[in-house]
């Protein structure tokens, strides 16, 4: 199994290299290109779903900020009333 960096020319890859043993042992050096265009397109769809995986995270954690603030909302809300029931009509609290 070949290593898909030999692919790949800025990781120190030889296309050449890879071709010429190709042509070697009688198979079609057109593959070598095929691979090359591949991990090119992998790479670029992975990059997308990293971008893709970046954002719906960000997202995430900006809607649980929001019920976090809700939630804190509701509470202080619910203690307000509560506190407000507790009160007579002068303001002082019932026994």
């Amino acid at each position: 199994m070949l290593d898909i960096n030999i692919f790949r020319e800025e990781k120190g890859g030889d296309l050449e290299k890879i071709k010429d043993s190709q042509r070697k042992r009688g198979k079609d050096e057109e593959i070598v290109d095929k691979v090359v265009e591949m991990v090119k397109k992998w790479r670029d769809m992975k990059n997308k779903v990293e971008t893709i995986n970046y954002y719906r995270n960000r997202i995430g954690k900006m809607i649980a900020k929001k019920k976090e603030r809700r939630r804190k909302g509701r509470k202080r809300k619910r203690e307000r009333n509560g506190n407000e029931r507790d009160m007579g009509i002068y303001g002082e609290k019932r026994g």
